[in-house]
Protein backbone atom coordinates (compact mmCIF):
# COMPACT_ATOMS: atom_id res chain seq x y z
CA UNK A 1 0.00 0.00 0.00
CA UNK A 2 1.22 3.49 -0.75
CA UNK A 3 1.96 5.86 1.47
CA UNK A 4 2.09 10.24 1.32
CA UNK A 5 3.62 12.90 3.15
CA UNK A 6 1.79 16.24 3.11
CA UNK A 7 3.82 19.13 3.82
CA UNK A 8 2.76 22.05 4.33
CA UNK A 9 0.20 21.30 6.71
CA UNK A 10 -1.16 24.56 8.55
CA UNK A 11 -1.25 24.33 12.15
CA UNK A 12 -5.18 25.25 11.94
CA UNK A 13 -6.16 22.63 9.86
CA UNK A 14 -4.21 19.85 12.01
CA UNK A 15 -5.82 20.85 15.11
CA UNK A 16 -8.93 20.64 13.08
CA UNK A 17 -7.98 17.31 11.86
CA UNK A 18 -7.24 16.15 15.20
CA UNK A 19 -9.92 17.40 16.49
CA UNK A 20 -12.62 15.87 14.25
CA UNK A 21 -10.98 12.51 14.10
CA UNK A 22 -11.53 12.29 18.18
CA UNK A 23 -14.80 13.32 17.59
CA UNK A 24 -15.64 10.49 14.60
CA UNK A 25 -13.20 7.98 17.18
CA UNK A 26 -10.60 7.59 14.27
CA UNK A 27 -7.50 8.02 14.01
CA UNK A 28 -5.69 11.37 12.67
CA UNK A 29 -4.37 9.18 9.68
CA UNK A 30 -7.71 7.60 9.18
CA UNK A 31 -9.38 10.56 9.56
CA UNK A 32 -6.90 12.58 6.98
CA UNK A 33 -7.70 8.88 4.53
CA UNK A 34 -11.38 9.36 4.87
CA UNK A 35 -11.23 13.53 3.83
CA UNK A 36 -9.55 12.08 1.04
CA UNK A 37 -11.65 9.76 -0.14
CA UNK A 38 -14.98 12.22 0.65
CA UNK A 39 -13.10 14.86 -1.49
CA UNK A 40 -12.10 12.31 -4.25
CA UNK A 41 -15.66 10.72 -4.52
CA UNK A 42 -16.80 14.38 -5.07
CA UNK A 43 -14.39 15.85 -6.77
CA UNK A 44 -16.00 16.46 -10.61
CA UNK A 45 -13.87 16.41 -14.14
CA UNK A 46 -14.35 20.10 -15.99
CA UNK A 47 -16.62 18.01 -18.72
CA UNK A 48 -18.38 16.85 -15.09
CA UNK A 49 -18.85 20.50 -14.53
CA UNK A 50 -20.05 22.03 -17.50
CA UNK A 51 -22.59 19.12 -18.03
CA UNK A 52 -23.91 20.04 -13.87
CA UNK A 53 -23.72 23.92 -15.00
CA UNK A 54 -26.48 23.11 -18.16
CA UNK A 55 -28.62 21.02 -16.13
CA UNK A 56 -28.62 23.92 -13.81
CA UNK A 57 -29.03 26.47 -16.44
CA UNK A 58 -31.83 24.47 -18.04
CA UNK A 59 -33.80 24.29 -14.54
CA UNK A 60 -33.40 27.91 -14.14
CA UNK A 61 -34.97 28.63 -17.80
CA UNK A 62 -37.27 25.78 -17.18
CA UNK A 63 -38.85 27.91 -13.97
CA UNK A 64 -38.63 31.06 -15.68
CA UNK A 65 -40.78 29.78 -18.34
CA UNK A 66 -43.10 28.80 -15.75
CA UNK A 67 -43.31 31.44 -12.94
CA UNK A 68 -41.78 34.40 -14.19
CA UNK A 69 -38.39 35.99 -14.17
CA UNK A 70 -38.95 36.54 -9.72
CA UNK A 71 -38.58 39.33 -8.05
CA UNK A 72 -35.12 41.30 -7.79
CA UNK A 73 -34.69 41.07 -4.05
CA UNK A 74 -32.51 44.32 -3.39
CA UNK A 75 -35.29 46.36 -4.38
CA UNK A 76 -38.25 44.07 -2.05
CA UNK A 77 -35.46 44.53 0.58
CA UNK A 78 -35.04 48.64 -0.18
CA UNK A 79 -39.25 49.17 -0.90
CA UNK A 80 -38.90 46.86 2.88
CA UNK A 81 -36.60 49.56 4.63
CA UNK A 82 -38.74 52.66 3.14
CA UNK A 83 -41.94 51.29 4.55
CA UNK A 84 -40.35 51.35 8.08
CA UNK A 85 -41.42 53.93 10.70
CA UNK A 86 -39.14 56.39 11.38
CA UNK A 87 -37.38 55.44 7.83
CA UNK A 88 -35.91 58.66 5.94
CA UNK A 89 -36.44 58.01 2.46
Amino acid sequence: MASLTIRNLSDELLERLREVAAEEKRSVNAQALYWLERGARSSRTPGERIGLFERIWSNRESIGRKHGPGTDSVKLIRRMRSQRPGSRR
